[in-house]
């Protein structure tokens, strides 16, 4: 009898906390200013651009979450190696490294926050930088290759 009233128990606190969290993460369904959409495979992505050096460093570092349709643009001048880091991060991101005609060039999947200082650097030159939750890049079907449209 003991045994079935701690296995309640356990389940009651197992349900709790996977609610808690539902219900903490639909607070992030909106955190960014979106200025631009991107479709991806008839899905949209939200995006809000950072265009400034200010932008491009603080990144997704000040947000404690994003929606999971939203995503941050890095633009740059011109194509070249760009390096990012989890400096500030509150959750795990993929970088998506995208070519100045907006193929897939390169991708670093599921970067958690404790990785920083480590840094990840794309190869093939790239001109935009797109960060987005973790997951997200294959839920999109982001793969090497890819032409995205903005």
């Amino acid at each position: 009898m003991a045994k079935l009233k701690y296995l309640i128990i356990f389940i009651l606190l197992a349900v709790s906390l996977v609610l808690a969290n539902s219900v903490g993460n639909l607070s992030c369904a909106k955190t960014l200013d979106h200025n631009q959409t991107i479709q991806i495979n008839q899905a949209n992505l939200f995006i809000q651009r950072a265009e400034n050096e200010k932008d491009k460093q603080k990144g997704l570092g000040d947000k404690p979450c994003i929606g999971p349709s939203e995503a941050m643009l890095f633009v740059f001048d011109k194509p070249g190696s760009y390096s990012f880091w989890a400096k500030d991060m509150q959750f795990a991101i993929d970088i998506i490294w995208l070519s100045a005609d907006k193929k897939v060039v390169y991708r670093q999947l599921n970067v958690q926050p404790s990785s920083n200082p480590q840094s990840f650097t794309n190869q093939p030159p790239a001109k935009y930088v797109l960060e987005l939750n973790a997951g997200r890049a294959n839920y999109f079907g982001l793969t090497e290759g890819n032409q995205l449209s903005f």
